[in-house]
């Protein structure tokens, strides 16, 4: 994966617009996984930001009061985490919470710690980093085609080229509240299901 990065880079010197581009391209997410490795130095956790983000997104979409019925759906299947956070009757605070609650399940703890492990290995070895590079990119370009939404708002943060390592599951999310056609009732079942696990 690296040397193909790396492959890109040499068709700057191709005079073919169409090489150039690829050029343009490789070099254009160099510099953003540069802007979102200094967002791990700044935020305390960078997944929460970015699992916070996609519910705050999501919320606002759904409107007051299918939000509110998220809310009631959601403490039925959660019980007294979600109900904290709907007393508060804020967007903010249930996205938050679900943020929260998402991150805190057993199977998304177990694929994070092992992303991050991985993740820190770039700084040892040069081949890992370049090869990671493209995984980042790589992720970013799916996630730019299933949630354009979602991938303007991390670009905003500077996090996009860091979705990778929350990808499995929240493309997961993704498809499941896409699929629901914003009934809050399809939403909460999903989130619930991957709470379970």
């Amino acid at each position: 994966l690296g040397g193909q990065r790396i492959i890109n880079y040499g068709s700057c010197l191709v005079p073919d617009e169409y090489y150039r581009s690829s050029c343009r391209d490789t070099f254009r997410e160099d510099k953003r996984l540069v802007f979102s490795l200094s967002e791990i130095y700044r935020r305390n956790n960078i997944a929460l930001d970015m699992v916070e983000i996609y519910f705050r997104k999501t919320l606002t979409r759904l409107g007051n009061e299918k939000s509110n019925n998220l809310v009631s759906h959601i403490q039925k299947l959660l019980g007294k985490a979600a109900e904290h956070a709907s007393a508060k009757a804020s967007k903010l605070a249930l996205s938050f919470t679900i943020a929260n609650l998402v991150l805190g399940s057993a199977d998304f703890k177990k694929n994070h710690i092992k992303l991050v492990n991985s993740f820190s290995t770039w700084f040892v070895n040069a081949t890992t980093l370049y090869a990671k590079a493209q995984v980042a990119a790589s992720a970013a370009n799916r996630l730019k085609f299933q949630d354009s939404s979602y991938y303007q708002a991390l670009c905003k943060e500077n996090l996009e080229m860091l979705y990778f390592l929350i990808e499995p599951q929240m493309s997961e999310i993704i498809y499941q509240v896409d699929s629901g056609d914003n009934n809050e009732e399809k939403i909460a079942g999903a989130l619930y299901e991957i709470l379970r696990k």
